[in-house]
């Protein structure tokens, strides 16, 4: 078996409303009123969105589903990538084989 694998690490983080790519050294605009963003439910929402978000929150009285940073000023990538994603940066792990039993026997020895 003669099989190729590649790693690919992302380092940017993206805003799960308007699709805005940050990264590590992304402005911090500390004028804004959640300059590192917030998380509601499942979704990561970037400082220019998290006022809209924490305000329907509030509207719908689900304050308790919000998740702030602990220190605002840590910017919204670190945000994601420390206390959201503990650490980890997105990464994909591609695999090649040459044929399509290689393919199958990698399934069945690591399930």
């Amino acid at each position: 078996m003669n099989n190729t694998k590649s790693h690919i690490e992302f380092n940017n983080v993206y805003c799960d409303a308007c699709n805005t790519e940050y990264f590590i050294d992304s402005p911090i605009d500390k004028n804004l009123p959640y300059p590192s963003g917030v998380k509601f439910s499942s979704y990561a929402y970037c400082p220019l969105c998290a006022e809209r978000i924490v305000a329907g929150a509030k509207k719908y009285n689900e304050e308790k589903y919000l998740i702030f940073p602990s220190d605002q000023s840590m910017g919204f990538f670190n945000f994601v990538i420390k206390e959201l994603r503990n650490g980890e940066m997105g990464s994909i792990t591609i695999i090649s084989f040459d044929n399509d039993e290689d393919f199958i026997n990698n399934l069945l020895n690591n399930s």
